[in-house]
């Protein structure tokens, strides 16, 4: 095993990634199960809305943002709510436009204190 960990240190050495890096993902537990809070998923969502992460541009990816939001939303992140509104409310290629569903996405983030949620359904009375 030890003979493994120094060849990946040398590689991983001359691939540019620090040595603290391949610590990190040495030292993870990577059959234990991943969970995220709910900003963070919505992190991912936003992510793949506008196609930049800090390490850089990623490809936009519209239906994997909406999958994040309803995660994120389903533990109570009111500002993946908003966001899944807006989709709903708009539509695009990936997603039929739907102004019910959009309206009970507003009135759920609204309800916890969204206030661009609040704006949108003032759009609508």
């Amino acid at each position: 095993m030890q003979k493994y960990t120094i060849f990946g240190l040398i590689a991983f050495i001359f691939m540019g990634v620090s040595m603290l890096a391949y610590w990190q993902w040495f030292t993870i537990d990577h059959n234990a199960p991943q969970t995220q809070s709910p900003e963070a998923l919505l992190q991912q969502g936003l992510m793949y809305q506008i196609g930049r992460s800090e390490s850089g541009r990623i490809r936009i990816n519209i239906p994997l943002a909406m999958t994040y939001f309803k995660q994120a939303a389903a533990l109570g992140q009111p500002d993946a709510m908003y966001f899944l509104g807006v989709h709903y409310e708009i539509g695009s290629k990936f997603l039929v436009k739907d102004i019910p569903k959009a309206k009970i996405w507003y009135h759920k983030a609204a309800e916890l204190g969204n206030i661009p949620a609040k704006q949108r359904l003032l759009k609508f009375n």
